[in-house]
């Protein structure tokens, strides 16, 4: 595990003269943790992790869901090897495409995305953080209201 994962790799702030990498965009360590970044921040030099900016305009939820699709990295990766952009640039990263209405993949010709032309599924992806938000928000509710309801009764017997 990275001794970074616990505060997102995050050491402090600085007031250091520093190259400002935009927010929206995801870091990676040296051991393959990403981390989707929605301020704008610094790197130190000396802490081989790299930022990944998009080629489009990447929200929070398609950043957070781009992330949770890349843990593989960390199984291939470790202080013996060391992620690096020239190792990781060609995997692949499994995110759901845009269909017509048959079904079948829309396909861009530029192919800016894929090298088959697929288009991410932006607003599936959007969507999908988004319902997975308020499902963690319900249980948290839930949660509460038992230990709410717990703390009724011991009061209550007291």
């Amino acid at each position: 595990m990275s001794a970074v994962l616990p505060n997102h790799g995050i050491i402090g702030k600085t007031d250091k003269k520093a190259k400002v990498i935009d927010k929206n965009t995801i870091t990676v360590d040296m051991f393959g943790n990403a981390f989707y970044r929605d301020t704008d921040y610094k790197m130190v030099t000396h802490a081989r992790v790299f930022a990944l900016s998009p080629k489009f305009e990447m929200t929070e939820s398609s950043g957070l869901y781009m992330t949770s699709c890349m843990p593989y990295p960390t199984k291939k990766f470790a202080y013996s090897n060391m992620c690096s952009w020239n190792k990781i640039q060609d995997l692949p990263l499994c995110l759901p495409v845009q269909t017509d209405d048959s079904g079948k993949p829309v396909i861009y010709a530029d192919k800016i995305y894929s090298p088959k032309g697929y288009i991410p599924d932006w607003e599936y992806m959007e969507k999908y953080i988004e319902a997975t938000k308020k499902e963690i928000i319900k249980e948290v509710v839930l949660y509460k209201d038992k230990v709410i309801e717990k703390a009724k009764e011991i009061a209550g017997a007291a």
